[in-house]
């Protein structure tokens, strides 16, 4: 016999308490000629949804000195952060069923078990879904920054800065003999995020366990030379600089596994698991790609300026990418700009209403590397299959992308006359530009014969595209008088 009765609105997978409980431990700063400034602190939020919650401590330290008067500074600054999530198993399963299901339906049997009514397909009980699962994720996350200022003779000043960044996913997923037995029925569909689409799931036998760990990491230096100098009504300035990048993404593992001696450990004893007994199950090993770049670059700026009327920048980049073919990993990006400001020359400059005007025209080139992966220019396999060999069947593989050493940068070219304007103390201001933009060898991925690469794919640098507009803006500051002592409207 089943209970009947209707139960509160408080069944549903939801908390009534929304609120987020934030405990900050303690903070201590002091305002020294040495400054230290710690700050631990351990937020915890609770979820809105049954056994979704996030607990995490988070800690900084940050140092400044300054040494042999003030001509040397040293900074420092390190943030960790670590968090256990627990998520929510099959989160938008949870909410359509928890849509679809019936509020006068109970949760539980008289017998404490589930209530199910498999007589509707693919109509399940939320909170079933979510306490016969375990899903937890723990987010590790480091900071470091180093930098360095010196002052030195013949106005040069050295600057260096060295960061290093690394974030770690550890994460697992259990789906106890619950759902083997009771949802691996042939109609159980999850449901992606929007536009992702649903597939079917097989929960397997006697549990269904997944395990991974990645683990990015960011190393970067940065050092460059600076030299100023003013020479009478002439300012000039020249910046040298080097800096160097290394991006690693998804190193880490990942394994599932089934037909456990029981329940209790859930992801936590693999080993207790025996997939091999079961059919048609497939060990998944993920779809993560461990990834290596690397980026340098040189640079050299040089500013220059009369009396703060005629101003003049000239800079150019050399800059190399590992995601490039081996023939074209460098690439080099000059700049240039000129600005003249009318409003200080002699024959404007006692015109009351212009507070501002100034011509600008400008020409740069930059370099698109990033969005791009490591191995674009590179020939990649896959497995595909196996075939008979000598009374066994071996693996063959396939060439599923071929390479193009001669895969280069994109480049944005552009160009821009503007004109900065200001009237009436600044009450009116704003620019108008005329701006032309063009990218080229941009790169796309493309079906090509196999007679020209038996892969049928290569990353190639085709395409051009253009932009040309006129921007105009204007700001106008309508009212601008005291409405009450010390404030102003």
């Amino acid at each position: 016999m089943m209970t009947r009765a209707p139960i509160p609105i408080g069944w549903k997978p939801f908390r009534k308490n929304l609120l987020c409980h934030i405990t900050t431990i303690f903070r201590l700063a002091a305002e020294l000629k040495k400054h230290v400034q710690r700050q631990p602190e351990l937020p915890e939020k609770e979820g809105i949804i049954l056994q979704s919650d996030l607990e995490r401590v988070i800690g900084r330290i940050s140092a400044e000195h300054h040494a042999l008067n003030d001509r040397l500074t040293l900074g420092l600054n390190i943030m960790s952060s670590n968090s256990k999530a627990s998520n929510v198993p099959l989160q938008n399963m949870v909410f359509q069923q928890a849509v679809k299901y019936n509020p006068m339906s109970p949760v539980y049997n008289e017998d404490g078990t589930f209530f199910e009514n498999f007589n509707n397909t693919q109509y399940f009980n939320p909170v079933s879904i979510i306490k016969n699962a375990v899903d937890d994720t723990k987010y590790g996350s480091l900071q470091g920054n180093f930098t360095l200022e010196a002052k030195l003779p013949f106005n040069l000043t050295y600057n260096a800065n060295l960061s290093y960044q690394r974030g770690t996913w550890l994460h697992g997923e259990y789906y106890n003999s619950y759902y083997s037995n009771n949802y691996s029925t042939g109609s159980f569909y999850t449901n992606g995020d929007p536009g992702g689409g649903r597939s079917l799931r097989n929960f397997y036998s006697n549990g269904l366990a997944y395990r991974n760990y990645y683990q990015n990491t960011s190393k970067t230096f940065e050092t460059f030379l600076t030299w100023g100098k003013k020479f009478g009504l002439h300012n000039l300035k020249a910046v040298l600089g080097y800096s160097w990048q290394k991006n690693t993404n998804n190193d880490g593992l990942q394994t599932s596994q089934t037909n456990f001696v029981n329940d209790y450990t859930t992801y936590y004893n693999l080993g207790l698991g025996n997939y091999q007994t079961v059919n048609g199950f497939a060990v998944d090993y993920g779809g993560s790609v461990y990834e290596e770049t690397n980026f340098i670059s040189d640079f050299f700026r040089l500013n220059y300026d009369f009396n703060e009327r005629i101003l003049l920048q000239a800079s150019v980049r050399r800059d190399g990418s590992s995601v490039f073919g081996k023939n074209k990993e460098w690439g080099y990006f000059p700049a240039a700009s000129i600005a003249w400001r009318i409003s200080e020359s002699e024959f404007i400059k006692n015109a009351g209403f212009i507070s501002d005007l100034k011509l600008r025209l400008s020409y740069g080139a930059t370099g698109n590397a990033f969005g791009l992966g490591a191995y674009n220019a590179q020939r990649l396999y896959n497995k595909s299959g196996t075939y008979y060999n000598n009374g066994v069947f071996a693996a063959s593989f396939r060439s599923t992308q071929g390479s193009n050493p001669d895969l280069q940068w994109e480049v944005t070219a552009t160009k821009n006359l503007g004109l900065d304007y200001g009237f009436l103390k600044g009450r009116i201001s704003g620019a108008i530009d005329i701006y032309e933009k063009t990218t080229t060898d941009m790169i796309f991925a493309y079906s090509v014969a196999q007679s020209i690469d038996p892969s049928g794919s290569l990353w190639l640098n085709v395409g051009k595209i253009r932009n040309r507009g006129i921007e105009f803006n204007v700001n106008v500051n309508v009212v601008n008088r005291k409405i009450l002592p010390g404030t102003q409207a």
